[in-house]
């Protein structure tokens, strides 16, 4: 996480972000959870807080495809993605009251009925409850492990709750 979710003004000094980049990485590649970094994105547009956003951070060398499926919410962007091979991306959903969405990631190359792993994220209200955040119903097979998520709570009038979800693919 870049900040603080205790302090959403609260930012690393610029020395240590300089270190990161001088590294080899460049700011493109790092805020957007590419080459191996896994940083949970919140968002802060039109919904603002009555948002959650879910980072799939594909650390394989298959490509994933995400297919979200709102079940108390709604989908205020696309609701299914194509993840390259390390890289990110990520789904949003939206409310009034709550949120639940189901999450299924396919590999293509195995099959594109099954999900090689799956999951439901869920937030609270933000005004009454906080904004916060968790996944549950998680499963996952065909050699591909969910790594335990990074479940930021969002911030009530500014920004979203941000879900980030890593998957390895070991084929033992």
């Amino acid at each position: 996480w870049v900040g603080s979710n205790a302090d959403w003004t609260d930012y690393p000094i610029d020395a240590a972000m300089n270190a990161c980049f001088a590294a080899g990485d460049n700011g493109w590649i790092f805020f957007h959870s590419a080459g191996g970094w896994t940083l949970p994105q919140p968002y802060s547009g039109t919904y603002g807080s009555n948002c959650l956003n879910v980072t799939i951070s594909n650390q394989t060398y298959n490509a994933l495809n995400t297919e979200l499926t709102m079940i108390e919410g709604f989908a205020p962007a696309a609701t299914s993605q194509m993840v390259p091979s390390y890289m990110s991306g990520s789904l949003q959903g939206a409310y009034d009251g709550g949120l639940s969405m189901q999450i299924d990631i396919f590999d293509p190359s195995i099959s594109s009925d099954n999900p090689v792993a799956s999951f439901i994220a869920h937030q609270h209200d933000s005004i009454t409850e906080g904004a916060d955040c968790w996944i549950d119903t998680t499963s996952q097979n065909s050699g591909y492990t969910m790594l335990s998520p990074i479940c930021n709570s969002g911030s009530p009038f500014f920004y979203s709750g941000a879900i980030q979800v890593t998957l390895f693919y070991n084929s033992n």
